[in-house]
């Protein structure tokens, strides 16, 4: 499932900004999907907690994540060896599951104004300077009585043209 950018920066547990630039960093396309989200966020906690470069920790989250879901704890390593990382893969799922869910949940505010709500006609109207009193007891009238009358008025109305035509 697709998600807006506010969403999959709450998933991975960022501000929109460090996800833009985390994407930029890494040159990748980010998909704002579930599976993205999973693998950045996990690149972000290694790169945090272990204070490797962003792009070594993208590197090491992959692999890490597709190890076998077996193996309580995961060792990953960047490209050329020089960092191991022990990663609890169940406990850093539970904790994306966590997050994942206050994404789709309490979708964050969108950028901009917020939307105009519209007032009610006849509050419209009346902040207009226009009298609605009749148009309101118009409407208190029961339904048959008002079709009754806009019948009469109808024929009254071609009545008035028959004459004018003939």
């Amino acid at each position: 499932m697709e998600m807006t950018l506010a969403q999959f920066a709450l998933a991975v547990n960022a501000d929109t900004k460090w996800v833009q630039n985390a994407s930029a960093g890494l040159g990748v396309y980010l998909a704002y999907s579930e599976g993205d989200a999973r693998r950045l966020g996990l690149a972000k906690v290694i790169h945090e907690t272990a204070g490797t470069p962003l792009r070594a920790a993208w590197e090491m989250a992959g692999p890490a994540l597709a190890a076998d879901p077996s193996a309580p704890i995961v060792s990953a390593e960047s490209g050329d060896g020089s960092v191991r990382v022990a990663v609890d893969v169940d406990r850093y799922l539970c904790t994306f599951t966590a997050w994942l869910s206050r994404a789709y949940l309490h979708e964050p505010r969108r950028r901009g104004r917020p939307a105009v709500r519209e007032r009610a006609p006849a509050l419209s109207a009346e902040s207009f300077g226009l009298d609605v009193s009749l148009i309101a007891a118009n409407m208190r009238r029961p339904l048959a009585e008002r079709l009754r009358e806009a019948d009469d008025a109808a024929e009254l109305m071609n009545r008035f043209r028959l004459r004018r035509s003939g």
